[in-house]
């Protein structure tokens, strides 16, 4: 009789066992399929910076500069890429204004220090007239590289030459910013 009653209570145990385990795990079935809503931080729009800059370009009636603001183009890590940008505007805005002819221009920016070597396609001279339109040209380009700072002067060079004159202009002295043409 001791064998059957450890037997029945060893039975007894054991269904009171699987009975204890079968609850649980449906409890925690039950709770699993629960979805529980998630609370995440509010987020905020990124902030994109916008950097602006100045084109200047020779007025209509030949008589000084106009000048334009750009956005330049998002993502701009390195200055010679921020100035390669500008002289895309630029050109461009020379084009538009047909002060230059629309032609594919071949250019080079270096920087060395705090001078800028600007090496320049010579067909961007190729429609000047007059010394004053050659000299308008060129302030073009100094003054909108200069105007975001970082830079003092400008050396122009012409297919990869150290020139010493265009049509008309000495090219023998680098130019700092002048507005006042």
């Amino acid at each position: 009789m001791e064998k059957k009653f450890k037997f029945n209570i060893y039975a007894l145990v054991m269904i009171v066992l699987i009975i204890i385990t079968f609850c649980y795990n449906r409890k925690l079935s039950l709770e699993s399929k629960i979805i529980h809503e998630l609370t995440l931080p509010e987020s905020k729009p990124i902030k994109v910076t916008t950097y602006m800059t100045l084109l200047y370009y020779p007025s209509k009636k030949g008589k000084g500069f106009e000048t334009e603001e750009i956005a330049l183009t998002e993502n701009l890590k390195t200055t010679e890429s921020i100035l390669k940008d500008i002289l895309d505007s630029l050109i461009f805005k020379l084009e538009e204004k047909k002060i230059i002819p629309k032609v594919a221009y071949n250019y080079e920016i270096y920087l060395n220090n705090r001078t800028l070597y600007l090496d320049l396609d010579s067909k961007i001279f190729s429609a000047t007239k007059t010394a004053r339109d050659e000299l308008l040209i060129i302030y073009s380009f100094v003054n909108s590289l200069l105007a975001p700072g970082g830079s003092d002067e400008v050396v122009i060079l012409i297919d990869g030459k150290n020139k010493t004159s265009l049509n008309f202009i000495n090219l023998s002295k680098s130019y700092k910013i002048n507005t006042n043409i």
